[in-house]
Formats: structure tokens, sequence, C-alpha cells
């Protein structure tokens, strides 16, 4: 598959799996935020919810559109690995005990939503460290 050539103007194809990985993305943290029971009671009149759904978006957005432009597949490992281990440390700390302690502040999931910028930005270091390396072994 050839990526387009114009980056500003991607495919069709593109925008479309970026959009679906973005809402299979919101579709997952909510299925979580949801079974972790937190709270959507939220000061600042809902920027909060705001927030925290454009980086769930984000999250599957950016792995899908870099998978389906450029055949990158770090991006989504980073979000993988990141947001699985975040949902498995809520799930093993606070919701599987018969007592569950209550949080005191953001739980691994929570952080994993609040910290979304810094997740995308390693998934695009790693996709660009991908990058380098599938052209360093192309030049050779």
């Amino acid at each position: 598959m050839t990526p387009s050539l114009d980056p500003l103007f991607p495919l069709p194809r593109t925008v479309v799996i970026g959009l679906l990985g973005g809402l299979v993305s919101l579709s997952v943290a909510s299925a979580l935020w949801l079974r972790f029971g937190f709270t959507t009671r939220t000061a600042g009149n809902g920027q909060f919810l705001i927030y925290v759904g454009l980086g769930a978006i984000a999250l599957g957005a950016v792995p899908a559109i870099l998978a389906a432009a450029y055949g990158l597949v770090a991006p989504l490992v980073v979000h993988l690995a990141i947001g699985g281990a975040a949902a498995y440390g809520t799930w093993t700390r606070y919701v599987a005990p018969e007592t569950p302690p209550a949080p005191v502040g953001p739980t691994p999931f929570g952080w994993f939503l609040l910290g979304w910028v810094a997740v995308v930005a390693l998934g695009l270091v790693a996709g660009w460290g991908e990058h380098r390396l599938r052209r360093r072994r192309v030049t050779r």
C-alpha cells in the first residue's frame, strides 16, 4: 500500500480507520470507566469529561492513522501496553478485592486517562523510531 503523498490530505480510508480507532478506544475507555465505578459527577461543568473523552479518542485514532498510513505498529503497542497495565492495576487494586480500598487519588487507569497526551507522545516517539529503523533497513 502506498501512503498518501501529501501529509496534509490523508487518504479517505486512513481518515475512516482513524475515526474507527478513536471510537473503539472511547468505547473501551467508557466501559472500563463504568466497570471501575468512576464517578461522572465532576466539577467544571463537564470540561473534565470532555478532556478525557477527547483523549480516549486520540489514544485510538493516532495509532490507527499511523498504522493505516505508514504501517507502523509501535504506537499501537505503546497504547495497548500502557493502557492494559493501567487497567489491570486498577482492577487488581480497586475492583477485584472483596473489600476494595477507597482510592485517595486517581487510580492507574485514571492516570492513564489524565495523561493521555504523554501516552500519545510516547507512541509518536516509538513510531518515529520504528520508521527510522525501517528506513535504515531499506537503505542497506
